[in-house]
């Protein structure tokens, strides 16, 4: 990105199931922490634990900082 650019920011919205959210979380948020310190992307889970099969992932920030590989 070019000096003076603004980078237009980019929500990537995704379903998991819910047996997966605590691979995605890491013990006491350390997996969380390492994507938002690693990619600068914001990460947020949504709902609670059992509510339902899938949880809803929201990850935010520039294009580069929330694609995936």
């Amino acid at each position: 990105m070019w000096k003076g650019e603004i980078a237009e920011y980019v929500t990537l919205e995704m379903m998991i199931f819910e047996t997966f959210i605590g691979g995605l979380i890491g013990r006491c948020g350390s997996n969380k922490s390492w994507i938002r310190t690693e990619s600068g992307a914001t990460i947020k889970v949504h709902g609670g634990k059992g509510e339902n099969k899938h949880r809803q992932i929201h990850l935010g920030g520039s294009a580069q900082q929330v694609s995936v590989p």
